[in-house]
């Protein structure tokens, strides 16, 4: 079970001069298993939906792709986009929590829900904010 998700949109970056921080910040939310947990193959372990091996790799990028998510590299190596690769919703908003500090201000990931709910994480430079989306037809 699981509540399903999909991208919509995104405008998202990270300097690469932030790589070596934002990588460490992502290996300190590694020890907060008292804060995430989950059932697989009826083993409970930590962060389910993630590799744990992700602490263990020296490169940004790889680290990403074991929470489901694909960092996309400019000319200069910086991070200029995001998408995901994965089906449900894990704890996504802790891994943007931990990123937010190196994320470009103005930065956003807007996703779709499985119940037609739409939301947009909103960056801007220090901290995420999840924000519900409203239609309106005039």
């Amino acid at each position: 079970m699981g509540y399903y998700m999909s991208e919509r949109e995104s405008k998202f970056f990270i300097h690469k001069k932030h790589f070596e921080a934002a990588m460490h910040a992502l290996r300190t939310i590694s020890q907060l298993q008292d804060q995430m947990s989950g059932v697989w193959a009826g083993v409970r372990r930590w962060y389910s939906w993630v590799n744990m091996d992700y602490v263990k790799e020296t490169d940004l990028v790889k680290m990403v792709r074991h929470w489901r998510w694909e960092f996309h590299l400019d000319e200069n190596g910086n991070v200029n986009n995001i998408s995901f690769n994965g089906e449900k919703l894990g704890d996504d908003f802790r891994l943007f929590s931990a990123l937010a500090p190196f994320v470009k201000r103005g930065s956003y990931i807007d996703m779709n829900g499985e119940n037609g709910a739409i939301w947009r994480w909103k960056f801007d430079g220090k901290t995420v904010r999840e924000i519900s989306a409203t239609i309106s037809f005039r």
